[in-house]
């Protein structure tokens, strides 16, 4: 290929006709010099902006939000893994986004390998991303915004909560009988890994990750004298709270406790709630719902 430094080797007796606009062979006719210079002047140049992924007005995003779309100069012809591109976004990105370069296709625009969830592209931001063979990966770090505040859209989280509709875990526990605290609606879920039907959140990576858990629990009765709340991870389980439950309830006969957890997770582990009221004579306590999230349960990855 002309003028192309992609073709050149790094064994010098291989350049002499290693590409076929410039002649470097022995015994070469004066007149090829300067053509054979000024096109080694081309391919340098143009190795400097496929570098540079055309960092320039033409390496502008052209597209909608979430649709970006760049024309770096000189055009590629075809995707290759490795490759690597920056633009300037016009617009901030509110969900999974891609990327079409040169008018090649569009190609999903990633954070590890997760689509993106929305707001890790803003307006006039410096993106770049590489071509993994399939899909582009943002390779930007996490943006800080007006507060400079670290911001990682794309960090594994979730809050789900027993909503009106979902109604009221009746009469589950009191005697003893420890119970799953379901929450089946969600507020968001980052990486959907939590599970609204079995209300578990399994973990997408290994590290450490803050689980918060909210319940609001009523039919109290004085001969239930204790009240407990356990995080059952893979690992282990978690005792957020062990208290006698009738002593500190409110005038209702109900109590509504938040707690919160560090644990330690490893890659597919899982985690949920369970509740156990004891020394009552039957089973009688409801985990209520509400309109706002009394009983909830959420988590994220911290490290």
């Amino acid at each position: 290929m002309a003028e192309d430094i992609k073709d050149w080797s790094t064994t010098a007796a291989s350049n002499d006709t290693a590409d076929t606009a410039i002649n470097w062979q022995e015994g070469q006719a004066p007149s090829t010099v300067n053509n054979s210079g000024r096109s080694m002047m081309v391919a340098v140049k143009k190795w400097w902006d496929e570098s540079l992924g055309g960092l320039s007005a033409t390496a502008t995003d052209t597209g909608a939000a979430d649709a970006y779309a760049i024309a770096p100069a000189p055009a590629i012809t075809a995707y290759t893994k490795g490759q690597m591109f920056h633009f300037f976004a016009v617009n901030t990105n509110t969900g999974a986004s891609t990327v079409n370069v040169n008018a090649l296709g569009t190609k999903a625009i990633q954070k590890n390998a997760v689509a993106l969830a929305g707001g890790e592209i803003g307006a006039g931001d410096l993106v770049s991303v590489v071509y993994d063979g399939a899909n582009f990966q943002l390779l930007n770090n996490p943006r800080i915004n007006e507060f400079e505040t670290l911001r990682a859209f794309s960090q594994p989280s979730f809050l789900a909560y027993k909503a009106l509709a979902d109604g009221t875990q009746a009469n589950v526990t009191g005697a003893g009988t420890a119970v799953t605290v379901t929450v089946p609606t969600e507020l968001f879920d980052v990486g959907s890994d939590f599970n609204t039907s079995t209300s578990t959140h399994t973990a997408p990576v290994t590290g450490r990750y803050l689980y918060t858990v909210g319940i609001y629990i009523q039919n109290l009765t004085s001969a239930m004298t204790q009240f407990r709340i356990e995080l059952v991870t893979s690992n282990r389980a978690y005792i957020l709270l062990d208290m006698h439950g009738y002593n500190v309830m409110n005038g209702s006969n109900s109590i509504l406790i938040s707690q919160a957890c560090y644990a330690d997770m490893d890659a597919s582990d899982t985690a949920y709630i369970r509740a156990t009221v004891s020394n009552g004579a039957s089973d009688s306590v409801d985990i209520t719902e509400g309109a706002s999230p009394l009983t909830f349960f959420s988590g994220h990855l911290l490290s």
